[in-house]
């Protein structure tokens, strides 16, 4: 007689199969997971832990809920690293962040700012807040919330509102360096999005990292931004984007006090009718640059937009023959493309780029990718 013999996948790849269960729309499947979690107490628990990893408290009913339930199995709230919250009310709760030891990041969206209740303790283990389409009613509720979270590192602000005062003596806040400073402007908000670089410029704060996405409307005004810039001269990375106007808002920003830049990374969107904007602001941006000991000069095209009509030759001017103190360690010059990339395009615009920067090619620094944008 023969025996059966019963062959059992191991559970880190059971697992790893649970993790990939989605929906048609590629979202977590939950109802799907809910019923999976009933074949074994392993796939249970497993299960618990991808239905818990992100949460979302929309409002302040299920704030309490959510409470009463990490309080009666404390197990639950190990799994939660990510909270996406639409209530402030959450951080009244004194206790609440002791139930949540392996939290990491919070993003706050659609809240009305108040003043928050003396019972507010910190956050510990919190190292990145997003806040978006939020509303302050005073400059001193964005400081008291970002004081919360005492190991933050990283921060974004986008599509919020904020009094245009920044009344920075009247705050305290304690000093803090960010490893990664995101800042997202729309054009709708472009009032508070200067109000904001305002704040955060009349703070102590030191930044690695800083992203700029900013819209391109003709009216964008960039000296807050600029102010912003003065005050974190130890900046190493600089990241600018903007939104597809003809109006570039890499006009008017200046970079001259960023003296430790070693990466500046330059998103070129523009609109297919005028891409002459968006060339002296390229050009303008380049020769600001102040820093000796930049290595890495990003820029990142589409194709689906006039990336023929830019000036490659005067951007090699620039970079070989104009500021040689500031170019001098550069160890790569990287163009991306994205949007509309087969190999012949690929091709083509890499012939086209290499021609027309012949300095850069000659030092055998440029670069071509395929990225997303």
């Amino acid at each position: 007689m023969f025996s059966r013999s019963h062959t059992t996948l191991p559970l880190e790849i059971q697992f790893l199969i649970l993790d990939h269960v989605r929906s048609i729309h590629g979202q977590i499947d939950r109802r799907e997971l809910k019923r999976l979690g009933l074949i074994c107490a392993a796939w249970s628990e497993h299960v618990r832990s991808i239905l818990f990893k992100r949460v979302e408290v929309n409002d302040n009913s299920m704030a309490t809920r959510f409470l009463s339930l990490v309080q009666r199995n404390g197990r639950l709230g190990q799994y939660t690293t990510t909270l996406f919250i639409q209530s402030l009310d959450i951080f009244n709760s004194p206790v609440l962040h002791t139930f949540l030891p392996n939290l990491r990041a919070i993003t706050i969206c659609g809240c009305l700012f108040g003043r928050l209740e003396t019972s507010a303790c910190p956050w510990p283990t919190v190292t990145r807040l997003c806040i978006k389409f939020c509303v302050l009613s005073s400059p001193a509720d964005l400081w008291d919330v970002i004081s919360l979270f005492p190991a933050l590192d990283h921060l974004k602000f986008s599509g919020w509102m904020i009094p245009s005062e920044p009344h920075p003596a009247s705050i305290r806040a304690a000093d803090a360096h960010l490893k990664h400073l995101s800042v997202v402007s729309w054009s709708k908000n472009d009032a508070s999005t200067q109000a904001v670089a305002l704040q955060l410029a009349a703070h102590n704060l030191t930044v690695d990292r800083l992203s700029l996405t900013l819209d391109g409307n003709a009216d964008c005004d960039a000296s807050p931004f600029n102010v912003l810039l003065q005050k974190i001269t130890a900046l190493q990375h600089l990241d600018i984007v903007e939104l597809p106007q003809d109006q570039t808002p890499v006009i008017g920003i200046c970079i001259k006090s960023c003296t430790a830049l070693l990466s500046l990374t330059i998103t070129l969107r523009f609109s297919t009718a005028d891409p002459v904007n968006m060339q002296l602001g390229l050009i303008s941006l380049l020769r600001s640059i102040s820093s000796p000991v930049l290595t890495r000069l990003t820029l990142r095209v589409s194709l689906l937009a006039p990336v023929f009509q830019l000036p490659w030759e005067e951007v090699d001017t620039v970079l070989c023959t104009g500021s040689l103190d500031y170019y001098s360690s550069l160890e790569c010059v990287v163009i991306q493309v994205a949007d509309g990339v087969d190999n012949t395009r690929f091709s083509d615009f890499a012939a086209f780029a290499r021609a027309r920067m012949a300095g850069v090619e000659r030092r055998r620094l440029l670069r071509f990718e395929i990225c997303a944008v």
